[in-house]
């Protein structure tokens, strides 16, 4: 057998068969590159060409949304919007002041009366 004639040549596989995926074709799987692909509103999303039985997600140039494109073993795409919005850090929270609070509503759930702000309040009644 000539093994430079072999038309499985180059498949990855060391014995001349095929592999188990197609190469090059449209449901090869591809090497992810890094990249984000952008679009200009619904629109956008709707021109983008994809292959049968795949997905993508779509950013969108002028809003904050990221589109959602999928499509069936037919090729009928389906967009789904989702918005986006920046992450944000919650607040720490103040455990010493939380305390006060509760031992404040403890305090007045007992029947005591709230001295919490009773400096406050003679102040006001000595002007």
């Amino acid at each position: 057998m000539n093994y430079f004639a072999n038309p499985y040549q180059g498949y990855g596989s060391p014995y001349g068969y095929p592999s188990a995926a197609p190469q090059g074709a449209a449901g090869a799987l591809q090497a992810f590159g890094g990249q984000v692909t952008r679009v200009n509103g619904r629109n956008g999303a709707d021109a983008f060409r994809m292959a049968p039985n795949s997905s993508i997600l779509l950013m969108d140039e002028n809003d904050p949304i990221v589109w959602l494109k999928q499509t069936d073993g037919a090729g009928y795409a389906t967009v789904t919007p989702y918005t986006v919005t920046p992450y944000q850090a919650a607040a720490p929270v103040d455990v010493a002041g939380l305390e006060n609070r509760v031992k404040r509503l403890e305090g007045m759930l007992s029947g005591k009366p709230d001295d919490a702000d009773a400096p406050g309040k003679r102040k006001q009644k000595a002007e």
